[in-house]
């Protein structure tokens, strides 16, 4: 799918609910387990990170899952004011090409530095500078990129530096590179130990006309129970409440939910919570039950082919 100049580089198309799956033989399983259990998966997201000893390995991969893919990248660094190497961005530009993916998820909040780009996490610090930085780099990025590109809320580690609050300055950089943007809830739960987001603001702030993918995360329910993970169980309940609170806007137009597993607890979720999860928000965005790339009679996972290809770690 290319992109063009002349309309807004936001994709459209519908293709459902799923979640981030690992090139890891733990993944394999666990989609084993989920197919057991009658979970569906209309679409999943891969990182390129994963792929970078194997370049060769991501189009194989990604064939054998059957599904649609969006590519997560976390290389490009937005935020840097010289941008990376040729080299760099045609790794990243490479894995999006070989995968087929139908667009990249791009991490706005990572930077790396002239001498070394490994890349850190870096909340934007929402100056004037910075988010002419990021506009110019969002531009040339779209430019390259054989696909739509979205740019991802990032967690707040810092305090605010600049006049411009996360949400204000996602506005200004998406509208004024004509992205979309993946809404991650994850990220803004993440943020609570470090620095707590105002929530109403941040919502009120965003053009969520322009939000295309949900980041949500599904933990372990039995980690949750824990008295230590207690905040990890609030932070689910607020995540499944807040996609009934989208869903219910006119302006919210999605073309995905991705599920992140083994982010709020150490653990993958149990496989009947992620089926359970990811029909909820299914009825909840998708209830004509249309979505692009998946036809009946094609397997819901990749458990039995995966497990096979060279590679696979």
């Amino acid at each position: 799918m290319a992109t063009s100049k002349s309309a807004p580089a936001i994709p459209n198309e519908t293709y459902g609910v799923g979640y981030l799956y690992h090139y890891h033989w733990l993944y394999q399983d666990f989609a084993r387990r989920l197919q057991e259990v009658g979970g569906r998966v209309d679409f999943y997201e891969v990182l390129a990170a994963h792929f970078h000893s194997e370049p060769n390995a991501i189009g194989p991969f990604v064939r054998s899952l059957e599904r649609p893919v969006t590519l997560h990248s976390f290389e490009y660094y937005l935020g840097n004011a010289k941008p990376p190497p040729k080299n760099q961005r045609s790794k990243v530009l490479a894995h999006a090409k070989n995968s087929g993916c139908v667009y990249i998820g791009e991490h706005i909040a990572l930077m790396g530095t002239e001498e070394d780009y490994t890349g850190t996490f870096f909340t934007p610090p929402g100056t004037e500078e910075q988010t002419h930085v990021l506009v110019k780099n969002t531009k040339a990025l779209k430019t390259e990129a054989p696909c739509p590109i979205l740019l991802e809320n990032p967690v707040q580690f810092y305090n605010q530096v600049g006049p411009l609050s996360i949400g204000q300055q996602m506005r200004r950089v998406t509208e004024e590179a004509d992205v979309g943007i993946l809404l991650s809830l994850s990220n803004i739960s993440f943020s609570e130990p470090y620095h707590p987001q105002d929530r109403d603001e941040f919502f009120s702030s965003i053009p969520l006309e322009r939000v295309r993918q949900l980041h949500v995360f599904c933990g372990n329910y039995a980690e949750e129970c824990h008295p230590s993970l207690r905040a990890q169980a609030v932070e689910q309940k607020w995540e499944m409440e807040m996609m009934e609170t989208l869903a219910a806007r006119d302006d919210v137009k999605l073309s995905s939910v991705i599920f992140e597993l083994e982010t709020g607890t150490p653990s993958l979720p149990e496989p009947e919570r992620l089926r359970d999860y990811m029909q909820a928000a299914r009825d909840l965005f998708f209830p004509k039950g249309q979505v692009a790339g998946v036809n009946e009679g094609t397997s819901q996972n990749a458990s039995d082919k995966t497990r096979t290809e060279k590679g696979a770690t």
